[in-house]
């Protein structure tokens, strides 16, 4: 066993400078398309590669089908408008699936949603209350995309503004120029709400992914993995609320923090490197594996923790420095752990434990 079937949540677009590292010690890489057919607004298809060599499959569980056309115009004119009709409609939808809701705000979230569907006519384009479910989880993730891509958007410009070019602005502003002046606080400030942990907002963007997700889970993936801490912390939330233990944190994998290379080039590099660390990946992958496998397992076990200088790590460490030198490719980490006595599947109501299931659940986090 030299790969690990994996399944990402809740991020809906895996093609990131962020996501592309993993590829070196994970496939395949299952997540969810919110809508059949790839990504109408994001020309993806020189990413079609990576599927061909199977590093990555998308699930669409619940297709929409006749209406696909009709929602993929809605998200485009979300997208494109600058009035506060994204803004209204990202607030019903976040909001609504936040909670249960009574039934006449049911019925309101219906009516409005229909009313964004039929570009004016009579003709309801959803009525069944478990589908309306599935537009509205749509249509969060999909608004998550678009935050997600300003926000990058709104990153990339604020790193062009470093320090120095801060230092200098003062300077030439003088010492005794008052706060109200300095255009760099205000900077500072969204800076650190970007950076700023949304545990609510990330919630919602959970279960909106896991109503969609949900009809193809069961018995899929042998290992989850959180696409931040904040998406981890739905898991161990849940996990923490139906245990006594705490998930228990077992290995630390190093990565790079981006490759900044063309597709074609980069898939040539991860296959190189995955060819080169094959000996390795498969011990770690094996050791992963005969953890969860462990029935006896206990946190008071501190031996059977993977240990962190064994010959398999120092081989994949030594690799990665020399194939994604830290000065030029950076660093970023994967923390895998344990979750005792239930599968993440079980935790989540999915299905019932079977004589063939692990003993253990495995998550995986990545962490800045």
């Amino acid at each position: 066993m030299d790969s690990l079937k994996t399944l990402i949540f809740p991020d809906t677009i895996l093609f990131q400078d962020k996501y592309f590292p993993l590829f070196l010690f994970f496939a395949p890489i299952n997540y969810l398309a919110p809508i059949e057919g790839g990504n109408d607004e994001d020309d993806q298809s020189e990413f079609d590669i990576f599927m061909e060599r199977n590093l990555c499959q998308a699930h669409t569980p619940s297709p929409l089908g006749k209406n696909r056309e009709r929602f993929v115009h809605l998200i485009n004119d979300i997208r494109v408008r600058k009035d506060d009709y994204a803004a209204q409609l990202s607030s019903l939808t976040v909001a609504g699936l936040s909670t249960k809701s009574s039934d006449k705000k049911s019925e309101k979230r219906t009516e409005i949603i229909n009313t964004l569907l039929t570009d004016g006519s009579n003709q309801s384009a959803v009525s069944d209350q478990d589908e309306i479910e599935c537009w509205q989880s749509r249509l969060v993730l999909k608004i998550a995309e678009i935050l997600d891509h300003e926000e990058a958007e709104l990153q990339n410009h604020l790193s062009l503004l470093d320090s120095r070019e801060m230092n200098m602005f003062k300077k030439l502003q003088g010492e005794d120029a008052p706060d109200d002046d300095d255009p760099f606080a205000r900077l500072e400030e969204i800076r650190q709400n970007l950076l700023r942990a949304r545990p609510g907002e990330m919630k919602k963007r959970f279960y909106a992914w896991f109503n969609l997700m949900k009809p193809a889970l069961s018995g899929m993936e042998a290992l989850w993995f959180a696409s931040s801490q904040d998406s981890g912390d739905q898991i161990f939330s849940l996990y923490e609320e139906l245990h006594t233990n705490y998930p228990v944190p077992i290995l630390e994998l190093p990565f790079p923090a981006r490759i900044p290379i063309s597709a074609t080039h980069l898939l040539k590099e991860i296959l190189a490197f995955r060819e080169a660390t094959a000996t390795a990946r498969k011990g770690i992958v094996e050791e992963l594996f005969t953890l969860a496998n462990d029935p006896e397992y206990s946190p008071l076990d501190t031996d059977k923790l993977l240990p962190t200088d064994s010959e398999k790590l120092r081989s994949w460490n030594q690799l990665l420095d020399e194939m994604f030198p830290e000065h030029v490719n950076g660093r970023c980490s994967v923390r895998f752990y344990l979750l005792q006595d239930t599968t993440i599947p079980q935790l989540l109501g999915i299905e019932t434990r079977k004589d063939t299931d692990h003993s253990h659940g495995l998550l995986a986090v990545l962490s800045d």
